[in-house]
């Protein structure tokens, strides 16, 4: 028997220029943005012709800590080596950011036909911002379990099999602030979900694996070898989940183009005002991790003047992948068939 235990912990942070000295959008009269001393900055600029675009990064200090523990037992019957085991993993994930705190105007000419000008006279084209509760503090557990049987069927054949299970719980954030939607079919409704339960696991991670060595011609130095398996997507969830209380909004200057009026956010963001389209993130409560059936044969032949021959098929078919969905968006120049639920609606 063999007994482990792995303890790691990742920890970045970045700090602002500006941070704690000079706010630079307060000072620049633009408001809607995080005024946290240590977001403070410009906000970005992007330009559409090719200008150098204004940006930095934002701040940071995060922890990723994972504590493992796992045993395994090797035992040897006849001509079959049989090997089986186990891990427990207790994964947190400590964040302190935010996404984009100081925001971001994009100009393109749209005012003007030059987007510099547009810069020069405070029309951006768009904008766009998200920020919100800073800390986050995730968890999540992972459990796996395996057994492998090394049978040497004979002096030319060895056959290798095994089947391995995986379970990658939701991730939990300690202070129950994790937020997901519940979409009713042909999203005809939206229920906002709080709390540490919004996704259900999924434990249906048997992956089976079986694998050959075979010599067919004795005293030759051809091996063909071939093998066939199944993976599971263990990153499907990770900590890039909606917290209740952070604001992500993008902002398009459709009021100038179709009424000729003042662009709405010349100098600020109004989340959620006419002509702006919230960017809400969900997961299927029921979500099925997805996962890829790989195989692969492979024939090898030694060759004079130390030389090696391989040929290689591999192949790869995925199942239960994942897929997003925009729901409720026309085409631009389509009629809208929910104006009263969606203002602006357009892909």
């Amino acid at each position: 028997m063999r007994l482990r235990y792995q303890f790691t912990r990742l920890t970045t942070s970045s700090r602002r220029n500006f941070a704690n000295r000079i706010n630079v959008s307060g000072d620049a009269g633009i408001a809607g943005n995080d005024q946290d001393p240590i977001n403070w900055g410009a906000p970005r600029l992007l330009f559409s012709s090719g200008i150098a675009s204004l940006g930095s990064a934002q701040a940071v200090s995060n922890s990723n800590t994972t504590q493992g523990w796992g045993a395994e037992i090797l035992s040897s019957r006849g001509r079959h080596n049989l090997t089986a085991g186990g891990d427990v993993r207790r994964q947190r994930w400590s964040i302190l950011s935010q996404l984009d705190a100081r925001g971001a105007f994009s100009f393109s000419g749209t005012a003007t036909g030059s987007d510099l000008a547009d810069f020069m006279l405070g029309r951006p084209h768009s904008s766009s911002i998200a920020f919100g509760n800073a800390d986050k503090e995730f968890r999540a557990p992972a459990f796996d379990a395996y057994v492998t049987d090394d049978w040497r069927v004979s002096p030319i054949l060895t056959v290798n099999a095994g089947l391995r299970w995986e379970y990658e719980a939701p991730i939990a954030e300690q202070f129950g602030r994790l937020a997901n939607l519940d979409v009713a079919p042909g999203s005809a409704s939206v229920r906002p979900l709080v709390g540490n339960d919004p996704i259900r696991g999924d434990a249906r991670g048997l992956q089976p694996r079986i694998g050959m060595a075979l010599r067919p011609v004795a005293g030759s130095s051809l091996v063909i070898r071939a093998g066939y398996g199944v993976y599971r997507n263990t990153n499907a969830l990770s900590t890039d989940r909606d917290a209740p209380r952070a604001a992500t909004a993008a902002l398009e200057d459709l009021e100038h183009r179709e009424h000729g009026g003042p662009s709405p956010h010349a100098g600020e963001w109004v989340h959620r005002a006419p002509g702006s389209t919230p960017n809400t993130f969900a997961v299927d409560p029921d979500l099925r991790i997805g996962y890829a059936h790989n195989w692969q044969i492979l024939a090898q032949r030694d060759l004079p003047a130390s030389l090696t021959m391989t040929a290689t098929y591999l192949g790869t078919h995925g199942s239960h992948l994942m897929q997003e969905f925009l729901p409720n968006t026309v085409p631009v120049g389509a009629v809208n068939p929910c104006p009263a639920v969606w203002p602006v609606s357009r892909i």
